[in-house]
């Protein structure tokens, strides 16, 4: 594998990938063809004290059950270990990359989750950001298929399930990504511009957007931390309460009208 590319990060990532990447090394070997960085942290939108670091590893072959068992043992030292962004981390055969859409047998290492199957593990609106808005950390930089029309539609109906739920049980930190991705989901199908969350907060906000309180509590919280989500936990139920009522209504007419749109060209 090539030397890791010399990028400008902030010094919360480089200590997180300076101590995985070296130890993935040793896990995947000669299999390891590419680290791409995707998210926040190439969107100039990255909040130390809220933001995850996206990663995703392109193997030349797949995850073997032996290497998925030592890359969930090395996830769960890195975050026992480290503070700082959580690192969220796919791993997937090259193949993968060219096609939308395409099942393989992958690892997924996300949301304190570790999953080890044959399946799509890129939802659309993260192929759209591997395929518009990624960085080559190390090895050689991999071209992404952008998603597919009804992969956005798809991410964007399981948003759409999870905002009719709320507030239900959802944890603090749940209900608040709920509002940053309900923002960027708004401002996606009624502008057709992808934005950063932060980005998208602060249109809306300046817009004077239908949930502009509840986008004011998700910035100050990108800015106050994950952490002291649970101290806010009363209003995020309420606001998100308030989301779920209209909300769904909101994005189906939105999606409906793009999708109007694209067929008509």
């Amino acid at each position: 594998m090539q030397a890791v590319r010399s990028l400008s990060l902030p010094s919360q990532v480089q200590t997180v990938l300076e101590w995985w990447f070296p130890r993935v090394k040793v896990v995947l070997g000669h299999n390891l063809l590419s680290v791409m960085l995707f998210g926040s942290v190439c969107m100039d939108d990255f909040c130390p004290a809220w933001s995850d670091l996206d990663v995703c590893a392109v193997l030349s072959v797949p995850v073997t059950d032996e290497q998925a068992r030592r890359l969930s043992g090395l996830h769960d030292e890195l975050e026992s270990l480290l503070p700082g962004p959580l690192l969220e981390a796919t791993y997937l055969p090259s193949s993968m990359a060219a096609t939308a859409g395409s099942a393989g047998r992958s690892f997924d290492a996300c949301h304190g989750e570790r999953s080890l199957a044959v399946f799509d593990p890129i939802p659309g609106f993260y192929r759209l950001q591997l395929a518009r808005f990624s960085t080559c950390y190390a090895g050689e930089t991999v071209p992404f298929a952008p998603p597919t029309h009804d992969q956005l539609v798809a991410g964007s109906t399981w948003l759409l399930n999870r905002l009719r739920g709320a507030p239900g049980t959802q944890r603090a930190h749940e209900l608040a990504g709920l509002i940053h991705e309900t923002a960027r989901m708004v401002v996606f199908w009624r502008d057709r511009e992808f934005l950063s969350k932060g980005s998208a907060l602060q249109r809306e906000i300046a817009a004077h957007g239908q949930f502009a309180d509840a986008y004011r509590l998700a910035v100050h919280l990108r800015t106050e931390g994950g952490a002291h989500c649970d101290a806010h936990i009363k209003k995020l139920r309420d606001l998100t309460r308030t989301m779920a009522a209209s909300g769904p209504t909101l994005l189906e007419s939105l999606i409906s009208d793009a999708s109007r749109r694209d067929e008509n060209g």
